[in-house]
């Protein structure tokens, strides 16, 4: 049997991961220019939306994050991937997997398939490790997603630079030449 997160910690999980990758209107969230807050501060933010909030259901939130979307250093969180902020990145380009991959809408690929996979309104491309991660995070935009093959170290030869990011690898572009749908 799955265990599933309550429903008020689902959504002050996407509160928080949102307010760490894209800000928010009107929250004045003091992020480093790498995209780090402090504990105590980022507590504060979310306590005015969320006035029940603990401390220890916030921790409780971030450290049992099955996609791992949360970073902790010393007494600070950031978001491990998915910013449209623009932060500065310090971590260092990696070698990546000889194939990696990409899930989406059947509708996208028509577009992919020219033109490459662009970042769109994040500042990163994400990819992934396995098939089923790629198909799980294409469901989430069309039920029918398609999986696309990435050839990373071909494609890193050709210049194209990849990050990790816990369990994502992440790059600003990814040229059709080094793409193929295997699935749909």
């Amino acid at each position: 049997m799955v265990s599933r997160i309550p429903d008020d910690r689902l959504s002050i999980g996407k509160y928080m991961i949102r307010l760490l990758r894209h800000g928010a209107m009107g929250v004045s969230l003091p992020l480093d220019s790498f995209g780090w807050v402090c504990l105590p501060e980022f507590f504060i933010v979310l306590r005015d939306r969320y006035p029940s909030l603990t401390l220890e259901k916030m921790m409780g939130i971030i450290c049992g994050d099955s996609n791992h979307r949360f970073r902790l250093r010393g007494n600070q969180v950031a978001a491990w991937y998915g910013h449209s902020l623009s932060i500065e990145e310090n971590d260092p380009a990696i070698v990546p997997p000889s194939i990696l991959y990409h899930g989406t809408s059947s509708q996208a690929w028509r577009g992919i398939e020219h033109e490459g996979l662009k970042p769109k309104k994040r500042k990163y491309v994400h990819l992934a490790k396995t098939i089923e991660d790629a198909l799980r995070v294409g469901r989430r935009k069309d039920r029918d997603a398609v999986v696309l093959a990435v050839r990373a170290s071909e494609a890193q030869l050709a210049g194209v630079v990849f990050y990790e990011k816990y369990c994502v690898f992440v790059t600003e572009y990814v040229p059709p030449t080094f793409i193929s749908m295997i699935s749909s």
